[in-house]
């Protein structure tokens, strides 16, 4: 006949308890530790979105300049090792300027000089919309509104410097700029500065105008020597009527293609090289990428000769 197997029960031993709540605190410690972690990272993205504007364009250089200054911050804040950050800023200057073509001539279109943008006649900025009561009164108090710190308004386009990622955007391929020169010249040339495309990634020179239309602005009546079915209203490109809005009919100059990837590029094709303009219209027709859906002036600026 074969033994009955024994079966005891016994009472868990305060070590075994122990032992669980060791688990269970350890548990609790991981799952904290992860939490922390999940929130570092995080604020981590949200510092560097909002404080490296329009990381996806910059140059791979300048990717690689923030990336490292960001470890050099972590660096000094955990490690609590001596660490110099690069001047980002100098490096995107010094790399722009190394690139850019001088003119001694002189630059009728700049802000510097006098130059201004006419908004009337000025496609809508994209990204810049209208503020509500309570975010003017911020933006009075404070000087700035969030959704307008990574926009670029049109002065920006006659602006003496040429900076990467710093344009002057609009929604679609297409769009127009009124610019008022700081005086009434004869136009016999135009040129056009951007950043050079070695220092461009693939998504910002994409956007680069390739295609534009230069008209110049003609007070009522027209003279004599232009015939009257050369004119064209200005309605088509007049974004909001205003008292100071200038009045009169547009006359075609020239038809340009650009190549953001030669630089400075001059064009001499004027049709109309002895019509004095006070103030231009250049519409953007077409950008390099053809179908994407926003076009930008990077940081364009134009040159009108006497």
């Amino acid at each position: 006949m074969k033994p009955t197997p024994r079966v005891e029960i016994k009472r868990p031993s305060k070590n075994s308890h122990q032992r669980v709540l060791t688990r269970a605190f350890q548990s609790l410690e991981l799952g904290l530790a992860l939490i922390v972690y999940m929130v570092t990272v995080a604020t981590i993205g949200v510092w560097l979105y909002t404080t490296i504007p329009t990381w996806a364009s910059m140059s791979v250089s300048m990717q690689l300049c923030y990336a490292q200054n960001t470890l050099c911050w972590l660096q000094g804040a955990f490690f609590r090792q001596e660490c110099n950050p690069f001047s980002c800023a100098d490096f995107e200057k010094a790399a722009t300027d190394e690139h850019l073509p001088t003119s001694v001539h002189l630059d009728y279109v700049l802000a510097t000089n006098g130059g201004s943008i006419v908004e009337e006649f000025t496609s809508p900025t994209l990204g810049y919309r209208k503020l509500s009561m309570k975010e003017r009164e911020l933006y009075e108090s404070r000087g700035f509104h969030l959704q307008h710190v990574k926009v670029y308004p049109p002065p920006i386009v006659i602006d003496s410097e040429v900076r990467i990622a710093r344009c002057w955007s609009f929604a679609g391929s297409t769009g127009h700029i009124a610019i008022s020169l700081s005086e009434p010249i004869i136009i016999s040339h135009l040129s056009f500065h951007h950043p050079d495309h070695r220092e461009l990634s693939a998504s910002l020179l994409s956007r680069a105008p390739s295609r534009f239309t230069l008209w110049s602005l003609l007070p009522d009546p027209p003279r004599d020597h232009l015939l009257r079915e050369d004119l064209v209203s200005t309605t088509q490109f007049q974004i909001r009527q205003t008292n100071s809005a200038p009045e009169g009919s547009l006359v075609h100059l020239a038809d340009i293609e650009y190549d953001a990837t030669e630089g400075l590029q001059m064009d001499a094709a004027i049709t109309n090289n002895s019509v004095v303009s006070s103030m231009v219209i250049l519409e953007i027709k077409d950008n390099r990428g053809r179908i994407r859906p926003v076009s930008t002036e990077s940081r364009s600026t134009m040159q009108f000769r006497r």
